[in-house]
Order: structure tokens, then sequence, then C-alpha cells
């Protein structure tokens, strides 16, 4: 009796083990289920032919192994941190992005070796890559007899005026260089004067002060004296070339934009209609919805609305030239929504067309 239940209990437990080691199997093929759904699969190798590179394969002697190579490989995490300050910087990450919990484990998991950073550090190391950068185009710089520098005051949301010192030159390789130096702020009085003050500043904390070619500005008054100022401390130190004769260069861009924006003046009516139309329709996602389905009516392109910035006049173009494409569509939609009041009459649509004809080939030219 003794020994007919041992052998009842051996084949219990024979059977707990199969049972386990079955589990076991089909835990580890889930798992290689769901990690299979990152992996590449690998195509079919279905013909004859793969049979022949197999042989090839034995007979070509081969060097190391990729898988060799990868284990060989060190992480650097310094190079690692340096790419990642980068990456905050372009796209404008927060700095605690590198605290995310889902970053770190995509980061541990792609260099088991990689060492978390904090908020802080790489707020640190973003300053030490502008820091590398700014040293690097130094040293350009340095290497440099001659510059030329082009300006733009801009007003941000915050209603703060600052300027953007950009330099342009060639090096010795005959490659042309083009870096942003600086966004100054700039203080009012919004004197030539004292714009020139500032400009000097920037290019003297890069030491290009006695260096500057060509200055190219907007044409405005004020840039006009700041040029003026240049020159004379130019001519004082004997660094004017050509008695300055191509130092001053005016804006050519924004030349013709204060030519578009005169004659954009003779139909402003017309225009103020026309933005109002497409501010009607972009007023609301059922108005949206409404002119969308009568395009589709009429067989119109799948272009959308445009709203313009009323002070480019590149962007008032596109927004006149996609509205004239939507003429029957307005004419419809005004059938439709009694509170649209902008739509612009047969001779305005003409009006506007004959402007388009002749912008489009400024637009060529910019």
């Amino acid at each position: 009796m003794e020994n007919d239940a041992n052998v009842v209990n051996i084949e219990e437990e024979a059977n707990e083990a199969v049972h386990d080691a079955t589990a076991g199997v089909e835990q580890a093929n889930a798992a290689n289920n769901e990690s299979e759904a990152f992996t590449r699969k690998k195509r079919k190798q279905t013909s004859r032919a793969w049979e022949h590179f197999r042989e090839l394969k034995l007979k070509v002697p081969l060097g190391k192994s990729d898988s060799a190579t990868v284990q060989n490989l060190k992480f650097d995490n310094a190079k690692i941190r340096e790419l990642i300050s980068h990456m905050i910087m372009i796209h404008e990450f927060p700095f605690n992005f590198v605290e995310y919990d889902l970053f770190n484990v995509v980061m541990k998991e792609a260099n088991p070796t990689f060492t978390k950073i904090s908020r802080t550090t790489a707020k640190q190391d973003c300053v030490s890559s502008y820091q590398i950068g700014r040293r690097r185009i130094q040293k350009l710089l340095k290497a440099d007899n001659r510059v030329s520098i082009t300006t733009d005051m801009w007003t941000s949301v915050q209603n703060i005026h600052y300027m953007v010192v950009t330099c342009h030159f060639v090096d010795s390789d005959f490659q042309r260089h083009k870096y942003i130096l600086n966004f100054v702020d700039i203080s009012p009085p919004y004197t030539g004067v004292h714009i020139y003050d500032c400009l000097f500043k920037c290019l003297k904390e890069w030491n290009i002060e006695t260096k500057v070619a060509s200055l190219t500005v907007d044409n405005v008054r004020t840039n006009d004296v700041v040029a003026k100022k240049f020159m004379e401390n130019m001519n004082i130190q004997n660094k004017l070339a050509i008695d300055g004769q191509l130092f001053h260069v005016q804006c050519c861009a924004h030349i013709l934009n204060l030519l578009v924006q005169d004659a954009l003046l003779e139909i402003k009516d017309i225009i103020h209609n026309v933005r109002e139309s497409v501010k009607h329709v972009s007023a609301s996602l059922g108005r949206l919805h409404q002119f969308s389905e009568l395009s589709k009516q009429l067989l119109m392109s799948k272009k959308h609305l445009i709203l313009d910035v009323s002070t480019r006049w590149n962007a008032t173009y596109a927004m006149l030239s996609t509205a004239l494409e939507f003429k029957n569509v307005f004419v419809n939609y005004a059938d439709r929504e009694p509170t649209y009041n902008t739509l612009p009459i047969d001779d305005d649509w003409k009006k506007v067309e004959d402007v388009c004809s002749f912008l489009a080939l400024f637009n060529a030219a910019t």
C-alpha cells in the first residue's frame, strides 16, 4: 500500500512539473509576441536561389560580425547629453523633459549605461552647448578679415523691441557662412544714434567692429543715421574700403515691400472685404464645414482659405490668390448665410485678379 501511495505522489509531482513547464513556455511565447510588435519582421526566404547564397557565404571569408561590433561599442554619456541639449533647444522642449519617466525608459533601453540627469543639469548643458557654438563661430570670425552685417528690428508679442544681428562672410575655402550673432534688446528712445550704440556694442563683443565691410538695413531714416555713424567710425580707423561706396546697403526686399504696399492701398477697400470674408468663414467650425461642403459641390480644389498678416504683402497676395479660386463658393455661401455681408462684387473680383497677376511677378522675384 505504501509503494502504491508513493507511485501516486510521484505521478502527481510529475504532472505538476509538466504543467509548470508548459505554463512557463506559454508565458515566454506571450512575452516574445509582445516584443515582436517592436521588432522588424524578416522577409520569408522561399526561393531556391537563397541556397546558392548560403553556399557562397560559407566560401567567402567574412570579417567581424555586426554583433561583435555592437558588443565593442562604447556609449559616451557626455555626447548623449550634448545631443539632448540640442534637441531641447531646437524643439523648444521644457528642461524637465529629461525627467519624464518614459524618456528615461527609452534611453535606458537604447543605452544601458545611460545616466539620468535633472532639469538643472539639462539647463546647464544647453548653456554649455551655446558656449561651444559661440567659440566655434568666434574662431571662424577671427580667421576672416571682412564680414557683412544685416540688422532687422522686431517687436515680440510681449511688446519688446529688439534687433536681430546677422553676420555673413566667406572663409578661406570660399565657403559662405551665415550666423545670427545676437538678439539685442532695444530700449527707448528708438533713435538712430541709440540703435548704432547697441549694434556697435554687439559687434565689439564678437571682436569684429573693425571688420565690417557692409551693413544691410531696412530703408528707413533711423537706419540712415546708423550707417552714417558707422561710416564715420570706420573712416577714423581707416578701415573703410572704396570710401564707403558699398558700405550702406538698403534691403531690396524691404524696398519691394514698400512698393507693393503702396500699390495695395489703391484697392484697400476690396482687400478689406476679402479679408473680412475669410474671417467670417473661419469664425466657427459650422461655417467652415458649410463652406467646405459647397466647395465639394462645385468640385473645387482641396486648398484652404488663408488669412493674411496685413504688414506682409506676400501674405496678402496668398490670401487674395486663394480667395479668388473660391470666388463661386463665396457667392453660394452668401445665399445660405444671412450674416455674411462683405461679398466682393464682380468688378472687385476682376480687380483682385489683375492685382494678383502682377503680384505673382513680385512674389517670384523675392
